[in-house]
Protein backbone atom coordinates (compact mmCIF):
# COMPACT_ATOMS: atom_id res chain seq x y z
CA UNK A 1 0.00 0.00 0.00
CA UNK A 2 2.90 2.34 0.69
CA UNK A 3 4.19 1.86 -2.87
CA UNK A 4 0.67 2.45 -4.24
CA UNK A 5 0.19 5.63 -2.23
CA UNK A 6 3.67 6.95 -3.10
CA UNK A 7 2.89 6.61 -6.81
CA UNK A 8 -0.65 8.00 -6.73
CA UNK A 9 -1.43 11.69 -7.23
CA UNK A 10 -4.77 12.88 -5.84
CA UNK A 11 -6.71 16.13 -6.05
CA UNK A 12 -8.03 18.05 -3.03
CA UNK A 13 -11.03 15.69 -2.69
CA UNK A 14 -8.82 12.59 -2.66
CA UNK A 15 -9.78 11.51 -6.17
CA UNK A 16 -6.95 9.81 -8.06
CA UNK A 17 -5.77 11.99 -10.95
CA UNK A 18 -2.64 10.09 -12.01
CA UNK A 19 -1.10 6.76 -11.16
CA UNK A 20 2.56 6.24 -11.92
CA UNK A 21 3.44 2.84 -10.45
CA UNK A 22 5.00 0.21 -12.68
CA UNK A 23 5.23 -3.55 -12.53
CA UNK A 24 7.33 -6.19 -14.21
CA UNK A 25 7.28 -9.95 -14.28
CA UNK A 26 10.69 -11.34 -13.48
CA UNK A 27 12.37 -14.67 -14.30
CA UNK A 28 13.00 -13.55 -17.88
CA UNK A 29 9.75 -14.94 -19.19
CA UNK A 30 8.76 -13.16 -22.37
CA UNK A 31 6.15 -13.77 -25.00
CA UNK A 32 7.69 -15.07 -28.18
CA UNK A 33 6.06 -14.84 -31.57
CA UNK A 34 7.84 -17.27 -33.86
CA UNK A 35 5.11 -17.64 -36.47
CA UNK A 36 4.72 -21.31 -35.59
CA UNK A 37 1.38 -22.80 -34.64
CA UNK A 38 0.60 -23.27 -30.93
CA UNK A 39 1.37 -26.73 -29.62
CA UNK A 40 0.31 -28.53 -26.45
CA UNK A 41 3.26 -29.23 -24.14
CA UNK A 42 4.51 -32.83 -23.96
CA UNK A 43 3.54 -33.22 -20.32
CA UNK A 44 0.04 -31.76 -20.74
CA UNK A 45 -3.12 -33.79 -21.18
CA UNK A 46 -4.55 -33.88 -24.68
CA UNK A 47 -7.85 -35.42 -23.66
CA UNK A 48 -8.95 -39.05 -23.63
CA UNK A 49 -6.97 -41.70 -25.48
CA UNK A 50 -8.60 -42.77 -28.73
CA UNK A 51 -7.65 -46.38 -28.05
CA UNK A 52 -8.82 -48.62 -25.23
CA UNK A 53 -6.64 -51.03 -23.23
CA UNK A 54 -6.82 -53.60 -26.08
CA UNK A 55 -5.50 -50.93 -28.52
CA UNK A 56 -8.88 -50.80 -30.30
CA UNK A 57 -10.55 -47.55 -31.28
CA UNK A 58 -12.49 -46.30 -28.28
CA UNK A 59 -15.83 -44.52 -28.43
CA UNK A 60 -14.89 -41.35 -26.55
CA UNK A 61 -15.63 -37.67 -26.88
CA UNK A 62 -12.82 -35.44 -28.06
CA UNK A 63 -12.05 -32.18 -26.26
CA UNK A 64 -13.18 -29.10 -28.17
CA UNK A 65 -11.56 -26.76 -25.67
CA UNK A 66 -8.18 -27.42 -24.13
CA UNK A 67 -6.47 -25.82 -21.13
CA UNK A 68 -2.86 -26.99 -21.28
CA UNK A 69 -1.63 -24.57 -18.62
CA UNK A 70 2.00 -23.74 -19.40
CA UNK A 71 3.34 -20.70 -17.52
CA UNK A 72 -0.05 -19.35 -16.39
CA UNK A 73 -0.03 -16.17 -14.30
CA UNK A 74 -2.74 -16.43 -11.69
CA UNK A 75 -3.71 -15.56 -8.15
CA UNK A 76 -1.74 -17.28 -5.40
CA UNK A 77 -2.29 -17.34 -1.67
CA UNK A 78 0.52 -15.48 0.09
CA UNK A 79 0.01 -17.79 3.10
CA UNK A 80 0.59 -20.97 1.08
CA UNK A 81 3.77 -22.85 1.85
CA UNK A 82 3.41 -25.27 -1.08
CA UNK A 83 6.19 -23.60 -3.07
CA UNK A 84 8.81 -21.70 -1.04
CA UNK A 85 9.91 -19.63 -4.06
CA UNK A 86 6.50 -17.89 -4.26
CA UNK A 87 5.61 -17.86 -0.56
CA UNK A 88 4.27 -14.45 0.43
CA UNK A 89 3.33 -13.56 -3.14
CA UNK A 90 -0.20 -12.79 -4.32
CA UNK A 91 0.46 -14.00 -7.89
CA UNK A 92 2.58 -16.75 -9.37
CA UNK A 93 3.50 -18.15 -12.79
CA UNK A 94 2.94 -21.88 -12.60
CA UNK A 95 2.27 -24.70 -15.02
CA UNK A 96 -0.49 -27.27 -14.93
CA UNK A 97 -4.03 -27.75 -16.12
CA UNK A 98 -5.34 -26.68 -12.71
CA UNK A 99 -3.79 -23.24 -13.29
CA UNK A 100 -5.42 -22.67 -16.68
CA UNK A 101 -8.80 -24.28 -16.11
CA UNK A 102 -10.39 -21.28 -14.31
CA UNK A 103 -9.27 -18.97 -17.12
CA UNK A 104 -10.65 -21.23 -19.84
CA UNK A 105 -13.87 -21.88 -17.89
CA UNK A 106 -14.42 -18.11 -17.78
CA UNK A 107 -13.90 -17.81 -21.55
CA UNK A 108 -16.32 -20.69 -22.15
CA UNK A 109 -18.90 -19.02 -19.87
CA UNK A 110 -18.63 -15.81 -21.91
CA UNK A 111 -19.03 -17.74 -25.17
CA UNK A 112 -22.02 -19.62 -23.76
CA UNK A 113 -23.60 -16.34 -22.64
CA UNK A 114 -23.20 -14.90 -26.13
CA UNK A 115 -24.41 -18.07 -27.87
CA UNK A 116 -26.81 -19.80 -25.43
CA UNK A 117 -28.03 -22.34 -28.04
CA UNK A 118 -24.57 -23.74 -28.70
Amino acid sequence: MEYYENNTARDGDGTVITFGATVRILEGRRASYSGERPEVADYSSRGPNIENSQMQLADVLKPNVMAPGHHIWGAWSPTSDALPEVQGESYAILSGTSMSTPHVAGVVALIKQRHPKW
